[in-house]
């Protein structure tokens, strides 16, 4: 494990201590900071503080709220577990573990059954994720760069919400950046097709 179950208490409380003040995902790192400083067993290393931050930041960019930080961040920590036991092979039953963990309620049915409409009008079915899913872990996988891949992800956007900080997660995965993880690239929903 990367965390220890007491680093991942540290940040989970730091996350609902940050929602009961109000403060949004980027005061859950500036919270993780100053308790950082006294923590004990909780106490974060450089790499483990590059994740939350990391996580914190993707967190904001979805505006999914402080809690979903510390949810991230356990699905970062099974994605580093998992890379390792699969010798860096995304297995399809991970990702959906991974979607739970991301979003417990919204994710916990596995992908999304219902149509999603982007700001740009683009409306994306939801009959065909399965099968898109499984032939991107099967053949996109070792076929696709690691950006070509998070895009195409992000074409299919396979869960009820979460889908960018899985992404996220998987492009530093399939880059190797998983200890020193960066921001994926901005995706331009535009060129989407309207049907799946």
């Amino acid at each position: 494990m990367l965390f220890t179950e007491a680093q991942m208490r540290f940040v989970a409380d730091c996350a609902s201590k940050t929602k009961e003040a109000g403060g949004d995902e980027l005061a859950v790192i500036a919270t993780v900071g100053s308790a950082n400083a006294t923590a004990g067993d909780g106490r974060l290393n450089n790499t483990l503080y590059a994740i939350v931050d990391f996580c914190a930041g993707e967190c904001s960019r979805q505006m999914s709220g402080p809690l979903s930080v510390a949810w991230m961040v356990n699905a970062y920590e099974f994605a580093v577990r998992k890379h390792a036991e699969n010798a860096g092979v995304i297995v399809e039953d991970d990702v959906l573990e991974m979607l739970s963990m991301i979003e417990p309620v919204k994710n916990a049915s596995g992908y999304r059954k219902t149509p999603v409409r982007f700001s740009n009008g683009t409306t994306i079915g939801w009959q065909n994720i399965e099968r898109q899913m499984s032939n991107l872990i099967r053949f996109g996988q070792d076929a696709l760069a690691p950006v070509e891949f998070y895009i195409e992800l992000e074409r299919i956007h396979p869960a009820q919400d979460g889908n960018g900080r899985l992404g996220a997660i998987l492009i530093n995965w399939k880059s190797g950046t998983l200890l020193t993880p960066s921001v994926p690239p901005q995706v331009d929903f535009s060129n989407l097709s309207g049907n799946q």
